[in-house]
This record gives structure tokens, sequence and C-alpha cells, in this order.
């Protein structure tokens, strides 16, 4: 994805975590600190890029705020799990700058990106 713009969150996914799962540069910072980095993160987006397979309220309350935003958001959903989508994603699949697709490998995902 940096090949088409910059990437705000990259450490997202990153093997190095803290304590309580949070990623390492983030240990040092207090939960009001984390949300409001990533909401002017949020602000300075033109997309949202979301992994939708593993449910997560962080990234509930981020598409969310990204709707109200009036954010184009694609939802990346893989297809190789026993997961279900969630009714709230997949129900907003049809509003506009609102896409949802299904993968099936990380290859397969890169190619709809690009």
């Amino acid at each position: 994805m940096k090949a088409y713009g910059t990437v705000l969150t990259e450490h997202v996914g990153s093997l190095e975590t803290g304590t309580e799962g949070k990623i390492k540069e983030d240990t040092n910072l207090t939960d009001k600190q984390i949300h409001d980095r990533d909401l002017e993160w949020l602000k300075k987006s033109d997309i949202v890029i979301a992994e939708v397979t593993i449910p997560s309220l962080g990234i509930g309350y981020e598409i969310g705020r990204a709707v109200e935003m009036g954010k184009t958001i694609l939802c990346l959903f893989r297809l190789s799990t026993d997961k279900r989508l969630s009714a709230m994603i997949e129900g907003a699949k049809n509003d506009s700058d609102f896409t949802v697709y299904r993968y099936k490998d990380i290859d397969d995902a890169c190619l709809f990106i690009t």
C-alpha cells in the first residue's frame, strides 16, 4: 500500500507487542492518547482499509467514525476461516464508498487493493 500513499498504521499487526497486547510503541501512552492519536490519523486519511476477519471493538469503532466522516472504506474479509462477517459490516457494504472484499490469501487481497 505504501506505493500508493502514506500508511499511517504500518505498525498494526506487528509481532512486537508489549503489555496487554498493545503495540510496543504504545505502551507509554494512555488510552486517551492512543484514541486521540488514532482519530487524528483517521481524519488525515483519504481511505480506510480495515481487516475485519476477526471481530474487533476498536476496528468497529474506527469504521463507524470513518463513516461519520464520509471516508471511503474498504473492509477485507478472509474466506479461509470459519468466521462469519459481522452483520453490521455486511449490511453496510451497499452504502456509497463502503466496499467489502472477500479474499482467499494475501496475494488475492493485494491484487484487489492495487
